[in-house]
């Protein structure tokens, strides 16, 4: 993941994308190494959605950028940290 914020101009983007090409490029070389290698993380994937639905940040921003409860509550809870079932 990359966070860039508060882009001024184009030199700043390029150097932006060409570290997303680089990053893709690197592990589209590589995924094959570990390819299902990954051991089942099902209980920390759960416990991970399980405490991100509880801060109280996100659906706060959310509704301050004007969307309704039942949107943000239903995107949180299924779309932005789903739980594996």
């Amino acid at each position: 993941m990359v966070a860039a914020g508060n882009v001024q101009d184009e030199a700043e983007l390029e150097q932006i994308t060409e570290l997303a090409r680089t990053t893709i490029a690197h592990y589209l070389d590589t995924v094959d190494e570990t390819n299902n290698t990954a051991v089942n993380t099902t209980w920390e994937q759960n416990y991970y959605a399980q405490n991100q639905k509880c801060n109280p940040h996100t659906p706060r921003v959310m509704v301050s950028l004007g969307l309704s409860e039942d949107d943000v509550q239903h995107f949180i809870q299924e779309c932005l940290f789903p739980e594996i079932r």
